[in-house]
């Protein structure tokens, strides 16, 4: 599969690119709905573990720790999806105003498109972590050692940077601005 922070840049590439795509007046109001998923599931993280705990002892057996570790993981991985995907498809939050014209529009739209990457990638590592990546079983991970880089960057995921208070603050100044559009 590769090195983790190869995957990581990889997704985050990909969302600036559609960030440049949609704007940055869209891809915020994207940002809006990925900071609340983080903030609920952070705020929920103690509930949600004990009940996919639970469900997983029930489905897997509870002699099978790192099938339910893989189960907490898969579950909560696609919760996340689920609430990115709700904040890509369809009408979204759309921030108002006329756009900026091409150099700063443009790297308007690079900078808030990096930003959701490293939410969307960061979290999704974040769980990979939280639950000592689970998908070596299944040989997508060859090795159990995190590179120095990779090492380095799990100190700057977005659970592990700042805990749901902070991404709530930058939820409040995101919604008020896009109140007072």
């Amino acid at each position: 599969m590769g090195p983790i922070e190869v995957i990581f840049f990889t997704i985050g590439l990909i969302v600036a690119l559609i960030g440049v795509t949609r704007g940055y007046a869209k891809e915020l109001g994207s940002t809006v709905l990925i900071l609340v998923g983080i903030v609920v599931l952070d705020f929920l993280e103690d509930r949600i573990d004990n009940v996919l705990a639970a469900a997983g002892a029930q489905l897997l057996g509870s002699d099978n720790p790192e099938g339910v570790r893989f189960f907490q993981f898969l579950v909560l991985s696609l919760l996340f999806i689920a609430i990115v995907y709700a904040g890509y498809s369809g009408r979204t939050l759309e921030f108002s105003g006329r756009p900026a014209p091409p150099p700063q529009g443009t790297l308007l739209s690079i900078l808030v498109g990096l930003f959701n990457g490293y939410l969307i990638a960061g979290m999704l590592w974040y769980f990979l972590h939280k639950y000592d990546y689970p998908v070596q079983a299944l040989g997508w991970m060859t090795s159990t050692e995190l590179s120095p880089t990779a090492q380095t960057l799990v100190n700057y995921l977005p659970l592990t940077l700042f805990s749901a208070p902070y991404w709530m603050a930058l939820l409040g100044l995101l919604l008020i601005l896009r109140v007072r559009g």
